[in-house]
């Protein structure tokens, strides 16, 4: 099974800061997790060690974007 491991903490800001990984085996997420654990972070002013991680299935999904241009002449 693949998977997403990211902090318990940090929302909003973690991918831009190297605090998610995607599509991980549970080794990878052993060593991703183990890299990190303890680290200290600053983000909107707070600054705190990382000490909870959530692990879950990898889903990917698809973005679907429809641009519709003069909808007053439907």
């Amino acid at each position: 099974m693949r998977l997403v491991v990211k902090p318990d903490m940090l929302f909003r800001k973690r991918g831009k800061s190297g605090l998610v990984a995607l599509n991980l085996d549970m080794a990878q997420v052993a060593e991703f997790v183990k890299q990190r654990l303890g680290k200290e972070v600053e983000m909107g002013g707070c600054k705190a060690p990382i000490t909870t991680f959530i692990v879950e299935p990898f889903m990917p999904h698809f973005t679907f974007r429809l641009f519709l241009k003069g909808l007053d002449r439907l």
